[in-house]
């Protein structure tokens, strides 16, 4: 098994290959053209330590990437579009990815990961025509309790953000801005903390 990298070298590979696709739908049908198995993982929209609502919603999110991967993006993606019947059969399934080099404690990881996985579960589970988007977003109502109850933590818009400012709060003298994070602070008493700045900004 390898990353789709590898197919540049396709033709020395032993068919019994498996390709990790991470480079987009082109990579799913290329393993699958060169008659390789493959398991759809791209970057867009299911690396999941790519932001899920915005560079700004406050989660600790990998930015090198463009983003956001929404949980609307995650549902609607389909594995095998563009593949004919033959090539279809190589498609093993999807993945979802999570590389904490930005998120690292497990909370701040299950909140990357949820409820996004949620849909990728029925991206694996569902027949694209049975896949309805509204349909979903209301079972998602009923399984965020459940979450809660299992203390997973799960993302909500707006929930990890402690402070913002303006360029006017801000000069040359020294001066200290403060914000409360209480209810920031994990339970082992760590506190993990990012600043963002928005690019329409001038100072």
């Amino acid at each position: 098994m390898g990353w789709n990298d590898i197919l540049a070298d396709s033709e020395n590979l032993p068919a019994s290959t498996a390709i990790m696709s991470w480079l987009g739908r082109g990579a799913v049908l290329k393993a699958a053209q060169n008659k390789f198995y493959t398991i759809a993982t791209p970057t867009g929209p299911l690396y999941f330590d790519i932001q899920q609502h915005s560079r700004d919603d406050g989660t600790m999110a990998d930015l090198n990437y463009q983003g956001p991967n929404t949980i609307e993006a995650v549902y609607d993606y389909d594995p095998g579009k563009g593949l004919s019947q033959s090539e279809s059969k190589y498609l093993l399934g999807v993945q979802a990815n999570m590389w904490p080099a930005v998120p690292q404690e497990v909370k701040d990881i299950n909140v990357q990961n949820f409820p996004r996985l949620l849909a990728v579960a029925e991206i694996g589970w569902t027949n694209v025509e049975n896949k309805e988007l509204s349909g979903f977003l209301k079972r998602l109502d009923s399984h965020l309790p459940r979450l809660s109850t299992l203390k997973i933590d799960y993302f909500k818009l707006g929930g990890y953000i402690a402070g913002v400012w303006q360029p006017e709060q801000i000069s040359t003298n020294f001066k200290t801005l403060s914000w409360d994070v209480t209810e920031k602070v994990y339970a082992d008493g760590r506190v993990t903390a990012a600043f963002s700045l928005r690019k329409e900004l001038r100072f």
